[in-house]
């Protein structure tokens, strides 16, 4: 029997029973991201961006959003700085990847992403 208290969910469902695995759903993202990206050569960099892209969903707070009992919640710049904290100089791609899929594409310097990337 898996314990529910512990299980983080990506998105929400009509019906909680359908609510994708937050796991789950990055696994799939930073696979597929990997996938595309390899063409140019940059499958490592995209697989890492989906794998970071939603991070901000292993809250409770978020999670209390997917229910409906938050709204407009911050989920990706976590991700943005894990990105920086991992890659040091070489993140932008995965900093600029992560942001332009939830807010639109940021300006590419460090005073652009400073906003959001401290």
């Amino acid at each position: 029997m898996t314990d529910e208290s512990n299980l983080f969910y990506g998105h929400s469902a009509t019906r909680p029973e359908h609510f994708e695995l937050l796991r789950d759903h990055l696994e799939h993202v930073a696979r597929r991201a990997a996938n595309n990206a390899s063409f140019w050569g940059a499958g490592t960099e995209a697989y890492a961006a989906g794998l970071l892209h939603d991070l901000g969903k292993y809250t409770e707070l978020f999670q209390r959003r997917l229910c409906g009992l938050e709204k407009g919640l911050d989920h990706w710049t976590i991700g943005a700085v894990a990105a920086g904290e991992l890659y040091r100089d070489d993140f932008w791609a995965v900093a600029l990847a992560i942001h332009g899929h939830h807010v639109g594409l940021q300006r590419g310097s460090k005073q652009g992403l400073g906003v959001c990337c401290g």
